[in-house]
């Protein structure tokens, strides 16, 4: 299999694993898209990285809780050998349940950008960069300066 061929499948791979995961929130479908031993980089995590898919599996399930309704879409997905590039354009509504932070009910628009390293067709490390401080802003948690 060419190494063109390898990437237009990995980048199919990463589509489908934002739909079913992420907007469908079948969280019980990751075992056919990452690793056992999936490594997830994200700067919320800020003790440790998220290691393994009973980890990353939990982080999903909060970060659903917060926000029942997110929705993913695709506007940049690019890669090279194992790895793939995906920026992604969000929304979702703010249900209440991180502490210290209010139930509001608003709608909030965001952006990711992540790099995903494959092997063996699936899912094996992953650099996350959300818009926390959009979010945080929108959410009246932050004020911003302008």
């Amino acid at each position: 299999m060419s190494s063109s061929s390898v990437v237009e499948e990995s980048k199919a791979l990463i589509s489908r694993f934002i739909e079913e995961i992420w907007n469908q929130g079948n969280v019980d479908g990751l075992g056919k898209f990452v690793v056992p031993t999936l490594v997830c980089h994200h700067p919320r995590n800020r003790d440790a990285d998220l290691l393994g898919i009973e980890s990353f599996r939990q982080w999903t399930l909060e970060v659903r809780r917060a926000f029942p309704d997110i929705r993913l879409s695709v506007e940049q997905i690019f890669g090279e050998g194992d790895k793939i590039v995906i920026h992604l354009r969000g929304a979702e509504t703010y249900a209440g349940t991180s502490p210290g932070v209010t139930a509001s009910g608003k709608l909030v628009n965001f952006t990711v950008t992540g790099i995903a390293r494959l092997a063996s067709g699936r899912l094996a490390e992953a650099w996350i960069i959300a818009d926390d401080l959009g979010i945080l802003q929108q959410l009246g948690v932050v004020r911003r300066l302008d």
